[in-house]
């Protein structure tokens, strides 16, 4: 059963981007869509994400990697393949993933009940899905580009959900704006790596920048460059990791962010798009190991972001606003735990986070309601374990440290 599984692990891709085809095809073609089934379709395809990851996460070794692609672009002898790379890291972000979208869209079909045009804002849920898995199983730096623009885009679409009003529409394009500069910088890296490869690298094969490659690429890169143009390049990643993770001076972004309806709140916070920057981090250790001052760097900025967060946090009133400042802190905390080399707090970390801050937001009150006896007692809890005093959050903590 197991082998089944890992053999057809491409659903995991494939899913949500047919529900969502289906979702926006039926409504522009004028076919009449049931809620329940638009419901059924999306939940389904996050319960199938679970239940895939977790099973290939129990069945795949801590050591095999799962890698299927095929060519893509050729051009001369570059080919870039499009392609799978499963390895535990991947199945474990994605696992989150799916795990907390499938919560966020439980409580979204209470919500948006009353919405108009909620087949849209489901439609985008899945094409999340879909970008975000797309982007933890990309097997090389170029595809893992693709999906990240991709991801700015949808979040973009689901921040101003609600386009027709001013202070929405304005917050999801600051967003949009801002992670320009992080995709940038990332794109730039991205081109100076491979063309230093392609040009002094007899291996081409080597040009795409493959993730199973990665120790001979980064060690290709650093051998071909000076040492203050590998410190570009690799500043380069960081800023765009940097910025997709909301970290100084760049968090003031997941602050406007908050303009989105609750449920997008929920998930961009969670375990999906601020969690790229962790992610490309930790897929790009090989890099940073070459100089210890890029380590150095990336936990300085980390703790560097989590110290004035937690501060800004404090002086704030609106609960939101506050969840979003710890989100920055917390991220910050991912990033000093890379920079010590601490890939395994920072994953527990990062897993902790996600359920976490999902509980934190899910059980805010609504503008129009008050806090009942359930949910403040949730949030409490909650609140105590972000805070490092109980549960996930106190064993989190205490790895990292």
């Amino acid at each position: 059963m197991t082998d089944i599984i890992l053999d057809n692990i491409y659903l995991i891709l494939l899913l949500p981007f047919w529900i969502f085809l289906i979702i926006m095809c039926g409504r522009f073609f004028s076919v009449y869509v049931n809620k329940k089934i638009i419901y059924f379709l999306t939940l389904f395809s996050s319960f199938l994400g679970i239940i895939l990851c977790g099973t290939a996460l129990w069945k795949l070794g801590s050591e095999r990697v799962i890698e299927s692609s095929a060519p893509f672009i050729k051009i001369n002898d570059f080919i870039l393949s499009f392609g799978l790379y499963v390895d535990r890291t991947a199945l474990i972000f994605a696992f989150i993933l799916f795990l907390t979208s499938f919560a966020v869209q439980m409580f979204s079909i209470s919500f948006m009940k009353n919405e108009k045009k909620t087949y849209r804002f489901y439609a985008l849920l899945n094409l999340f899905n879909f970008s975000m898995a797309g982007l933890f199983f990309s097997p090389n730096l170029f595809q893992t580009y693709v999906f990240w623009e991709l991801v700015g885009i949808v979040s973009y679409l689901l921040i101003g959900f609600e386009y027709f009003k001013k202070e929405k529409s304005l917050a999801s394009k600051k967003v949009l704006i801002i992670n320009r500069i992080g995709d940038t910088a990332l794109l730039t890296g991205i081109i100076l790596s491979s063309y230093f490869v392609y040009e002094y690298s007899g291996n081409l094969s080597l040009t795409t920048l493959s993730f199973s490659d990665m120790p001979a690429i980064s060690t290709l890169v650093y051998a071909y460059t000076s040492t203050p143009l590998f410190g570009v390049i690799c500043s380069l990643f960081i800023i765009g990791a940097g910025v997709k993770s909301a970290q100084f001076p760049f968090y003031t972004w997941l602050i406007d962010a908050m303009e989105a309806k609750l449920p997008v709140s929920a998930l961009l916070h969670s375990a999906t798009m601020v969690a790229s920057g962790v992610f490309i981090l930790i897929r790009l250790t090989g890099f940073f190991t070459l100089e210890e001052i890029l380590l150095k760097g990336i936990a300085i900025l980390g703790l560097l972001t989590a110290v004035i967060c937690s501060l800004s946090a404090c002086a704030q009133t609106h609960p939101k606003k506050v969840l979003a400042y710890s989100t920055s802190a917390q991220l910050g905390l991912m990033f000093f735990a890379i920079g010590i080399l601490n890939i395994q707090a920072a994953i527990a970390f990062f897993a902790a986070h996600a359920f976490i801050k999902t509980t934190l937001f899910l059980t805010l009150p609504r503008e129009d309601e008050k806090w009942n006896y359930i949910n403040f007692v949730l949030f409490l809890i909650s609140g105590l374990s972000l805070s490092g005093i109980l549960f996930a959050g106190l064993a989190s903590k205490e790895m990292l440290f």
